[in-house]
């Protein structure tokens, strides 16, 4: 327990001092003679060698900055360990989690039972097994669980419910939504939403219903003041005692196949936003520079599309490095930023190949008339079914691969850059101007 206490005040201390550990990555590896390196680096090739190559020769091995890596994160995870242990002994049967932030209260355990609460503001539930009764919530309710029943609790907005087998006796007059395997409703409320395989209603509903089920019930002395729209394999009976203001009922296949009048243009109003959206974000990307980024993706993907290699292996690797950074807990920050650039690209991807495959096709065209052009054909088959998938996978490919080999040939282009004028010659005669000497092998 010393030995634990120690490293964790230690890896502590470390944590909250950066220069520290700026420190530890500039220390030399054990038994580097960094005296006996520089004079040799001075002897050498002493007119040749700026500040930084002088740097770089005594800086540590790579693996070594690894291994102090891995030993801050280390430390990380034993400073939270007895956090964890004590997050971990708590027994779920026998405890419940309550937590409470600002007029809201949220309860968590493998079983809840709460009787009588009384709750200013929203209450959220969840476990395997939650039975409420009595009390007042004063908006609104959610609950989940395999199995859900509310009895007689007063709830002022709305109640949103799922689970295996949820039964609800509301009071209040609340707007109830409510889904799952089998689904009851009885008491109060002011409207409802309801789905499930089975499905049964009772007591009183002020506003309207929709229930889409496989099996509807109806209780007798159900009343609904306004309108009963039911969607099931079959209809169901309604009791001479019910009251129902309208009733309208339709088949599953009526229902599932309802793509017609409102619905065609609800969808048709959806694809020309999206479409005027894709057409802005791409006459935005335009206008922020030349054509030549979009250009030049297309000249390498004809030369060499084996870029879609890289794009699948960036596709791939950055969510796994994401995923690692947010595990390690000091690397939370840069995985938000890689998380953010990570969507960006992917939200442009589709736009970017539209005007790189504009270019490849109208070479010769204005971009924004060849922008124009392009982008319609690809919103239309995003919408296509199969082909979408297929459109969506290889604009993404190409994006990343794209950005990724102009990273690459930036990054080869800066190096051949900075060894511009540097001759490296061996042998007698070395030291002329403009050569660096390299000793002869033995």
């Amino acid at each position: 327990m010393c030995f634990a206490s120690s490293l964790s005040e230690s890896l502590h201390m470390l944590h909250w001092n950066p220069r520290i550990c700026c420190l530890l990555v500039l220390i030399p590896p054990p038994g580097t003679n960094t005296k006996g390196t520089l004079m040799k680096l001075k002897s050498s090739s002493k007119p040749y060698l700026d500040n930084r190559s002088r740097r770089n020769a005594t800086r540590p091995r790579l693996p070594l900055r690894i291994c102090l890596v891995l030993t801050l994160c280390l430390g990380a995870f034993v400073w939270a360990l007895p956090d964890l242990a004590c997050a971990t002994d708590a027994d779920p049967t026998s405890q419940m989690t309550r937590i409470g932030f600002g007029n809201d209260v949220a309860t968590a355990a493998q079983s809840v039972k709460m009787t009588d609460e009384e709750v200013v503001g929203n209450l959220f539930v969840a476990g395997q097994d939650v039975e409420l009764s009595g009390g007042r919530v004063g908006t609104d309710l959610f609950v989940a669980g395999q199995g859900v029943h509310v009895a007689g609790t007063e709830i002022s907005s709305a109640v949103f419910a799922a689970g295996s087998t949820v039964n609800l006796t509301t009071a209040g007059s609340p707007e109830v939504f409510a889904t799952g395997q089998q689904v009851s409703l009885t008491g109060t409320a002011r409207a409802a939403y309801l789905s499930g395989n089975s499905v049964t209603l009772g007591g009183t509903v002020e506003g309207d219903i929709s229930i889409a089920a496989e099996h509807v019930t109806i209780q007798p002395g159900t009343a609904v003041n306004g309108t009963l729209t039911v969607t099931a394999s079959e209809e169901p009976a309604i009791p001479s005692d019910a009251t129902i203001g309208n009733y309208i009922y339709e088949t599953a296949d009526q229902g599932a196949s309802g793509a017609t009048g409102t619905d065609r243009e609800d969808l048709a109003y959806a694809f020309l936003i999206s479409l005027a959206g894709m057409l802005v974000l791409g006459f935005l990307m335009l206008s922020l520079g030349t054509e030549r980024p979009f250009a030049a993706a297309a000249k390498r993907f004809t030369a060499k599309p084996t870029l879609l290699l890289f794009g699948l292996l960036f596709l791939c690797v950055v969510p796994l490095a994401i995923l690692i950074l947010l595990i390690t807990v000091v690397g939370i920050r840069a995985a938000l930023v890689a998380l953010c650039l990570y969507l960006f690209i992917a939200i442009i991807a589709t736009v970017f190949c539209a005007i790189s495959m504009g270019r490849l096709a109208f070479g010769k065209m204005n971009p924004w008339l060849s922008t124009l052009i392009m982008i319609p054909v690809f919103a239309i088959a995003l919408k296509v079914p199969y082909l979408g998938l297929i459109v969506g996978l290889f604009s993404m490919l190409f994006t990343f691969g794209a950005l990724f080999v102009a990273y690459r040939d930036w990054r080869g282009g800066k190096k051949v850059k900075a060894t511009e004028g540097i001759r490296i010659k061996s042998g007698p005669g070395a030291h002329s101007a403009g050569a660096m000497t390299v000793p002869p092998s033995d």
